[in-house]
């Protein structure tokens, strides 16, 4: 017997088995139907098919840097599969100071694009995006591949429900940004504070992130040598006006500890600012433990097995350490470093988790005694003021 098997984004897809000894003809329809297949019927892009009599280059303004080293993969069959890369684009470039929401306090004219798969029943990021301003990517274009939907085949093959959970594939320009784990001491906190910040002001206007993790937290150097945060990734954000706010979304190893739960796994559970603000302290322990002087230890860093974990096992695992094992965490060869802002920030955190637990952040008020006074009540108010805006 044979089984022929079809992935994509949204899932698999399997037919029903052929015997090629007693359905031979049927078989060799089969291998017929693959050979004759066009290049759009095995998943290559058609914009770029070749013609045949015709050789030679296309030249596109847009160049991809694919071999790059900041290139970042998410390798899977399913899900969003996102692919952040470096790209040259003269027009793009000179389109960036044109733009309605262009932030004149960013000076680098570098270009980062981002190639994914969302599900298109979500808000799409690019619409989030232009909805707040100050504190998140700087989007230069953006554009959604229609014909690349998931749900076209399940119709053709009549499928229940073949429009749930489709996904397509989208692509967005941004200005580079950095990651914040570059940064150490009273700059990483800084710039901590600001996307804390740039975070909840959104939340406030009814865009929800739901993604808190440390790729997410991203910084920018202005011309006058400040680093300035930035919430990134927004294409788990959700509207609260959206009838969804139930699912779990998240990267497991830093959600909150409550949805990590059996009921929210089963989306019983509705996702709360404390959440967010949960897993802002969970990045913070993840960087303070893992990182030294802006850069990724080398050996003996901790937590690694938290990226290899199930969600029930993390849980367990999290728990115990907020109930005490962290300290059994702490690389020898880095006691000097206990005595460090940074330290001493982290420790501080760590104590006002319980409070997060428990706590209904609804507030400003909230918001600067829970987060603000344990993590950068250490650092000079210049550090601190900031100016957030949203539509």
């Amino acid at each position: 017997m044979i089984y022929l098997w079809y992935f994509d984004r949204q899932d698999v897809i399997q037919c029903s088995g052929i015997n090629f000894v007693q359905d031979l003809p049927r078989f060799m329809v089969l291998l017929l139907a693959m050979q004759r297949m066009p290049y759009a019927e095995w998943g290559y892009n058609r914009l770029f098919e070749p013609v045949n009599g015709l050789s030679g280059e296309v030249r596109v303004d847009l160049t991809f840097d694919l071999k790059s080293d900041k290139r970042v993969t998410h390798f899977g069959l399913r899900g969003r599969a996102t692919t952040v890369f470096p790209v040259k684009s003269k027009a793009l470039s000179a389109l960036i100071r044109t733009l309605p929401h262009h932030n004149p306090h960013n000076p680098t004219s570098e270009l980062v694009a981002k190639l994914y798969w969302p599900e298109e029943e979500r808000e799409s990021e690019a619409e989030i995006l232009q909805k707040v301003k100050y504190h998140v990517p700087e989007m230069v274009w953006s554009h959604k591949f229609e014909d690349t939907s998931t749900a076209h085949i399940r119709m053709a093959l009549g499928l229940k429900d073949p429009e749930w959970g489709r996904r397509v594939l989208c692509i967005i320009v941004f200005k580079k940004l950095d990651p914040i784990t570059d940064l150490s001491e009273d700059e990483f906190l800084s710039a901590s504070w600001q996307i804390i910040l740039c975070h909840y002001v959104p939340w406030e206007k009814q865009v929800h992130h739901r993604d808190v993790s440390p790729s997410n937290l991203m910084v920018y150097k202005t011309s006058d040598g400040r680093y300035i945060g930035v919430l990134n990734d927004f294409d788990l954000s959700s509207m609260r006006e959206t009838p969804s706010g139930q699912e779990r979304t998240g990267t497991v190893p830093f959600m909150a500890l409550r949805l990590l739960k059996k009921d929210a796994i089963e989306g019983k559970v509705q996702h709360l600012y404390q959440h967010d603000a949960e897993s802002f302290l969970w990045v913070f322990a993840w960087v303070c433990l893992r990182y030294e002087g802006g850069r990724l230890l080398r050996k003996g860093r901790p937590l690694d097995e938290w990226l290899k974990l199930g969600v029930i096992r993390c849980y367990n695992v999290k728990t115990g350490f907020l109930t005490g094992h962290r300290h059994d965490l702490i690389p020898c060869n880095r006691t000097k470093r206990i005595g460090t802002l940074q330290w001493r920030a982290f420790a501080l955190s760590t104590r006002h988790m319980r409070m997060i637990l428990y706590a209904r952040w609804k507030t400003r008020m909230h918001l600067r005694s829970g987060l603000k006074n344990p993590i950068l009540s250490k650092l000079p108010p210049s550090l601190l003021n900031v100016r957030l805006e949203s539509k």
